[in-house]
């Protein structure tokens, strides 16, 4: 004979059961809550769930040793009703849920440890520094043609190397990140500033050259000097006057 003593769930916990009805959208397996998918007992991520008389629901293991030693009035831990017999039925609904919410759990760790730090191309982390190119990289760019002769060492030996230099703030792999991008702009501006320099000296060179040759042409006699501005002016440039 069973007492109920309390229909009510715990906040935010869904009483699933095998004859509950299908999942509402908010309970999609694709986007669990974090209570729907934890055991109230262990409060981790349910290991085999399973639901018992009232349709609140558990790890096996769980509310196996909850009721070990018990040969009846089997008390639910969440809301207390008793039953005569020990009923697990297990609950696949939730078994879906909590295999969703521990695929999120891995892919959210994978990101808090690589974070933004990932190969753009392979997704892998930037575990490597190239110091040849002066970019962080994966293992799998490491691999490939592109850096396969270069100089590549581990971030951390990379990141020590700048710190024993006096870069204190480029200590860790985001630091070093920031290094990185920092190195390529001053490369960048070096070769704009190198180019512009090369562009002035070509500018001064040929500027040189026209201001000799007006010199020559001015300290020839005044009858050369009348037949080159006679000449200028018929091509259709007149020069100074």
């Amino acid at each position: 004979m069973r007492q109920r003593r309390s229909s009510q769930c715990w906040p935010d916990v869904p009483c699933l059961s095998s004859s509950s009805s299908p999942l509402p959208p908010q309970v999609s397996p694709l986007y669990p809550k974090p209570d729907e998918s934890c055991c109230s007992i262990c409060l981790e991520i349910f290991q085999d769930p399973v639901s018992i008389h009232c349709g609140h629901s558990f790890c096996r293991s769980c509310i196996t040793r909850t009721w070990e030693g018990l040969t009846t009035n089997f008390s639910c831990p969440q809301c207390r009703e008793t039953g005569d017999q020990m009923s697990l039925r297990p609950n696949r609904e939730l078994a879906n849920i909590s295999e969703a919410a521990k695929s999120l759990n891995l892919q959210r760790d994978r990101e808090e440890e690589g974070g933004d730090n990932l190969c753009e191309k392979h997704q892998e982390p930037l575990k490597l520094f190239c110091q040849s190119d002066k970019r962080l990289i994966c293992t799998v760019c490491d691999r490939s043609k592109v850096h396969r002769d270069h100089s590549v060492v581990p971030v951390d030996e990379a990141a020590q190397e700048y710190k024993v230099r006096g870069l204190w703030m480029f200590r860790d792999t985001k630091g070093l990140k920031v290094l990185v991008l920092l190195e390529q702009l001053d490369s960048e501006i070096t070769k704009a500033h190198e180019e512009i320099l090369q562009r002035l000296l070509e500018e001064t060179t040929s500027l040189g050259t026209l201001i000799g040759e007006m010199e020559r042409t001015y300290q020839q006699p005044d009858l050369e000097l009348l037949k080159v501005r006679a000449q200028a002016f018929q091509a259709g440039w007149e020069g100074p006057p």
